[in-house]
């Protein structure tokens, strides 16, 4: 029986044999005209009983935006942007992003996660700025800006923004005003440490360091400038099928997944897409692992969704993403941005293979992450190596280290960062030694997976080099010496034969090996991981003893050059050592 659109009523089903089409489309339209007839009359509607609220005296206020009177809630024209609910709580409306054609941006975010309100935004801005200008006025880009007062508040409005009060603000005025100071890297990062230590001066709170940090990045390619930065792949949006194709992110595609067509373990996956879809793909992907106005966790859940039926595993994506880095060296694109972005992709390995992460544990629900930090915070205060330690700055190491050991898929500090915070604080090892053995007490008696704790391996690994202040080795060398090092090492290695045979039949070289491994340790790029590095090496089957000779040889070359410190031929041997296990396929 078929339900008539008009009412609960039933038609009897045609049969064809009974009557002619025309009849049954006849006897249809007439019931219809007389099931109508009967609906003239009112229809009485049915309201959902709200609950009953109690008497409160006419006129109290709630809140600015609305007044509270006998039994009802009235709410005044302006602002729109709030809604209510069954509880009578007032909340913002969810994140959004408005655009128009002129390039002014307007952010509305929830109040709950929104920095400016956390750090009270609108009394302690302005105490912020005149520390900070304090620490910069001296600086040449600084003394080019002739109006104090009009720089201070132009920097206000600027932070009201990207701290998210729900203001106008026109980005490509921000980099046309930048443009002719023509500010580098390194200068970003020293006013960004002065801006960080400013905030943590005024409100107090260690906590805000970690978002603050992460804010402050996004704006890092409109502020400084170069000739040609990775920033035009990162930035480029391309969410519809219409929009014009960036030639770089183009480029990009056409030579990662020509490699990915070519590798058996990855082209089974892509079959039948086209090149075009997937420089979209590609384009979105890595917009969103930069951060660009992206809901970060809304992403993961994403990503998760989407590669659970894919059932992939580390090989698989060590093997993209080696190939995605090839395409960007054959581009010309710079190792420490390629790093910047193997970085962030690192972060998203859990949800890719989709497995348990500390993150995930984290996160599950609002009032977990405090849970977690206490705990941490706990044991801390119970390690008698931590004694020199106040309370506060326990509770203020345990939420920071947290958050950056399970959060690689943000804006984190960077070692640099790291390294310039702690200046004037000489860190001792036991103290470095206590934090990461009770943040693996946490994990003790969670499901988390090898190839998630080995990355949380690598995370304190660099940790521990970037509080000492040896982020880069070759820094302390010098070009000449690390040239001349670099020679010395291929004319050294080449002639073992125990090394020589696993570079037979390759295009590959030893010497490029040996300049690969360079970067590796004396440049610390950490474009690879001790999970990647286990992948790439897995099948060489390299021998403990082959792997120990190697590292004597590079000491022994080091050792003949006088101007090479000991210490330094020591933090060579402990970085070779650490990725010992991932190169021989150590358990």
């Amino acid at each position: 029986m078929n339900s008539c659109p008009f009412t609960n009523r039933t038609l009897v089903k045609h049969h064809e044999s009974q009557l002619s089409f025309a009849q049954y489309v006849d006897n249809l339209n007439s019931q219809a005209f007389n099931i109508t007839k009967k609906l003239d009359r009112p229809i009485s509607r049915r309201h959902v009983k709200l609950p009953d609220l109690e008497p409160t005296p006419q006129g109290q206020r709630i809140n600015k935006n609305f007044t509270l009177t006998h039994r009802q809630l009235v709410k005044k024209p302006k602002p729109r942007q709030y809604s209510i609910d069954m509880q009578l709580t007032l909340r913002p409306l969810k994140q959004k992003i408005i655009r128009n054609k002129s390039s002014v941006t307007l952010t509305l975010e929830s109040e709950e996660t929104n920095l400016y309100y956390k750090i009270n935004g609108e009394q302690n801005l302005k105490l912020v700025i005149d520390r900070y200008y304090s620490k910069v006025q001296d600086h040449p880009a600084i003394q080019a800006v002739y109006d104090s007062k009009q720089f201070k508040q132009n920097y206000i409005t600027f932070l009201e923004f990207a701290l998210g009060k729900p203001v106008f603000y026109n980005l490509e005025s921000l980099r046309l005003k930048h443009a002719f100071l023509r500010i580098k890297d390194s200068e970003f990062n020293q006013f960004k440490i002065y801006l960080i230590q400013s905030f943590l001066e005024v409100c107090k709170n260690p906590s805000i360091l970690y978002d603050l940090n992460s804010i402050l990045e996004q704006y890092r390619y409109i502020i400084v400038s170069k000739n040609k930065t990775f920033a035009q792949i990162y930035n480029q949006k391309l969410e519809k099928k219409n929009t014009d194709q960036n030639q770089s992110v183009f480029e990009l595609t056409q030579s990662t997944y020509s490699k990915i067509y070519q590798d058996t373990s990855l082209s089974a996956y892509f079959q039948g897409t086209m090149l075009d879809e997937q420089a979209q793909k590609l384009g979105r992907i890595i917009n969103k692992l930069m951060s660009w106005g992206i809901e970060q966790e809304d992403q993961l859940k994403y990503l998760r969704r989407s590669h659970q039926a894919m059932h992939l595993t580390n090989v698989h994506f060590t093997l993209f993403k080696s190939h995605l880095i090839k395409s960007m060296r054959e581009m010309k694109i710079r190792d420490n941005q390629i790093e910047m972005l193997t970085i962030r992709m690192d972060g998203y390995r859990g949800c890719i293979l989709d497995k348990d992460t500390f993150y995930d544990q984290l996160n599950q629900s609002k009032n977990l992450m405090p849970i977690w930090i206490k705990k941490y915070e706990n044991l801390c205060s119970k390690d008698p190596r931590l004694k020199d330690f106040s309370q506060s700055s326990i509770e203020a190491h345990a939420s920071y280290l947290l958050i950056h050991l399970t959060s690689q898929h943000k804006p984190t500090l960077s070692r640099r960062d790291i390294q310039q915070i702690h200046n004037n604080c000489p860190i001792k090892l036991e103290w470095y030694e206590a934090f990461r053995e009770n943040f693996y007490s946490l994990l003790k008696n969670l499901n988390i997976n090898s190839v998630i704790l080995s990355d949380y391996r690598d995370v304190w690994f660099q940790l521990k080099f970037g509080l000492h202040g040896l982020n880069t080795l070759n820094k302390e060398l010098g070009l000449d010496i690390m040239q001349n090092l670099e020679q010395k090492f291929i004319k050294q290695l080449n002639d073992i034969d125990q090394l020589a045979q696993y570079f037979k039949n390759s295009e590959y070289t030893m010497n490029q090996h040996i300049t690969q491994m360079m970067d590796f340790i004396f440049k610390n790029r950490q474009i690879f991981k001790s999970s990647d590095l286990r992948v790439i090496h897995q099948g060489l089957k390299i021998a403990e003893s082959t792997y120990d000779y190697l590292i004597y040889q590079m000491k022994f070359v080091m050792l003949q050059d006088p101007n090479i410190n000991p210490g330094i031929i020591r933090i060579v041997e402990q970085i070779l050592i650490f990725y010992k296990p991932a190169i021989c396929n150590l358990p």
